[in-house]
């Protein structure tokens, strides 16, 4: 019996409702993160230490100092890791 309070099946939400806030602007400059990126020839990972976030975007440093932006509309998903030892 649906009494109002699931949400829709799908997993549409409401389209007045805010959208949720993205994870990664709760990450902070010097964590480590491990994203998941979709691109045209597939997907890719990207660890290393996060340098910046915005709402369109991260900037990791992977561990050959390589400078790699991530843009929020490929992010497929994406974790603060622990630091490495």
């Amino acid at each position: 019996m649906d009494d109002g309070t699931a949400p829709p099946a799908g997993g549409t939400r409401d389209p007045g409702a805010p959208a949720p806030r993205p994870p990664w602007l709760d990450w902070r400059p010097g964590q480590r993160v491990a994203l998941l990126a979709r691109l045209d020839d597939g997907l890719h990972e990207v660890a290393g230490e996060l340098m910046h976030t915005e709402l369109s975007h991260v900037l990791v440093q992977k561990r050959d100092g390589t400078l790699v932006r991530v843009d929020a509309w490929t992010m497929v998903t994406g974790r603060a890791i622990p630091a490495r030892r």
